[in-house]
C-alpha cells in the first residue's frame, strides 16, 4: 500500500543572530509519518558541523549507523547516546553563504513502539570536495512524537537563514479510511474514488462487496 499524501505543517527560518536549535512543537497526531527537509549552516570553523536530532526533549534511547563519502573516500560508524547523530550542517570553513541540505523520514511516529528514522544530506561547499551522508537510526521509546528538535553539537549554533520544514505524511489507509475495500496495485485516493493502478501483473482482491469500474490501457 503506497504513501499518498504529504501536507506541510510548519516552516522555521532562523533569524538574525542565529539560533541554538530548530524545534517543532505540538505536532499533530493525525498523520502516519513525518518528513523534515532542512537547509542549514553552522557556526563552527570547519567544513561541516555535526548535528543532533531528538524527540520530546528526551536524551535517552537513541542509536544510529552512518556512512559519509567525499567522492574520493568514505568512512562510517555507529553511535548510541543522547540523540540521532551522523548528520551535518555546512560550517564556516565552507564557501560563504552555502548551506547543507538534507531530510529526515520518521516512520509511524504516533505508534506505541520504537521509532525508525532514515536520513540523507549533502554538505554544499562550492569546492572540489563536498560531502554526502546517509544514516538510519532508532529511538527506543513507545511515546508518540510531539516535539522534534534539531541542534548542533559543541555549542555551535544555526546561522541566519537556516531553515527546516516539517511535513505530515498519510498512507493510503489513513487517507481513505474505510473507503478501501480491496487490495492490489498502487492505491491512491482522490477524495471520492479509491484507485488501484497496476503497472505490471498483479491481483485485485475485494475484501467486501463493491461496485468497480476498470480502464485498460
Amino acid at each position: 500500500m503506497s504513501i499518498e499524501t504529504m501536507t506541510k505543517i510548519s516552516t522555521i527560518t532562523v533569524g538574525s543572530g542565529g539560533s541554538a536549535s530548530i524545534e517543532f512543537t505540538n505536532i499533530p497526531q493525525t498523520y502516519t509519518d513525518l518528513l523534515i527537509r532542512y537547509s542549514t549552516r553552522g557556526s563552527n570553523a570547519d567544513v561541516f558541523t555535526t548535528g543532533a536530532l531528538t524527540f520530546n526533549n528526551s536524551t535517552t534511547g537513541y542509536s544510529s549507523i552512518w556512512i559519509q563519502g567525499s567522492g574520493s573516500s568514505a568512512v562510517g560508524g555507529s553511535y548510541s547516546g543522547s540523540s540521532i547523530a551522523g548528520w551535518n550542517a555546512t560550517g564556516t570553513s565552507a564557501t560563504a553563504s552555502t548551506f547543507g541540505n538534507g531530510e529526515f523520514f520518521i516512520s509511524n511516529y504516533t505508534e506505541s513502539r520504537d521509532k525508525q528514522i532514515s536520513h540523507h544530506d549533502a554538505i554544499e561547499t562550492n569546492a572540489a570536495t563536498t560531502y554526502m551522508e546517509y544514516n538510519v537510526g532508532t529511538w527506543q521509546n513507545s511515546s508518540a512524537i510531539t516535539t522534534v528538535t534539531l541542534a548542533l553539537v559543541s555549542g555551535a549554533t544555526f546561522a541566519q537563514y537556516s531553515s527546516a520544514t516539517l511535513y505530515g505524511v498519510r498512507n493510503a489507509a489513513k487517507t481513505a479510511g474505510n473507503s478501501i475495500k480491496a487490495t492490489g496495485g498502487n492505491i491512491s485516493f482522490d477524495g471520492t474514488y479509491v484507485v488501484h493502478t497496476f503497472v505490471s501483473s498483479g491481483t485485485f482482491t475485494p475484501t467486501k462487496s463493491l461496485a468497480a469500474d476498470y480502464l485498460i490501457i
